[in-house]
């Protein structure tokens, strides 16, 4: 049997929202002391020292990395989201709703878990990424303007 337009248009794609699913497991779980900054230090700063850098470089860009690392998460989370609720009125609020609990959410994990510290920063951060992802993706989408033709004489 097939479904109206309508309802076909507004069906989640399975293996979408099982990414999203994942995709949020995956990021509750680096919330707990899994992905701790001591933890992602002792891995990444030995490597950047053998590199060439300085231990005080080396934990510079280990904190920039692990920065940037939070806002292409949430910026590829808001992406993966928009495409589970592709053809659903509004998705691109919806998908920034998801992200910005998902922010919420992973911040107030970590703000219980040893060896980590919840950021308010850091969720104007996720969300901050994910709304600039969703908005170049909207851009992205819309048709470009037809130029105005001149009047037939």
């Amino acid at each position: 049997m097939r479904l109206p337009s309508s309802a076909a248009s507004r069906r989640v794609p399975w293996l979408a929202a099982l990414l999203v699913v994942a995709w949020i497991v995956a990021t509750l779980a680096l919330a707990t002391s899994w992905g701790a900054a001591p933890r992602t230090r002792a891995w990444l700063a030995p490597r950047l020292v053998e590199m060439g850098l300085s231990p005080e470089a080396a934990a510079v860009t280990h904190r920039v990395a692990r920065k940037c690392g939070h806002g292409l998460a949430y910026a590829a989370f808001a992406l993966l989201a928009l495409g589970a609720l592709r053809g659903r009125p509004r998705a691109h609020v919806q998908a920034l709703w998801l992200a910005l609990g998902l922010a919420l959410l992973d911040e107030s994990v970590q703000s219980v878990s040893v060896g980590r510290g919840g950021s308010p920063f850091d969720v104007l951060l996720d969300a901050s990424a994910a709304a600039v992802a969703l908005a170049l993706a909207g851009r992205r989408a819309r048709p470009a303007p037809t130029p105005p033709q001149p009047p037939a004489t």
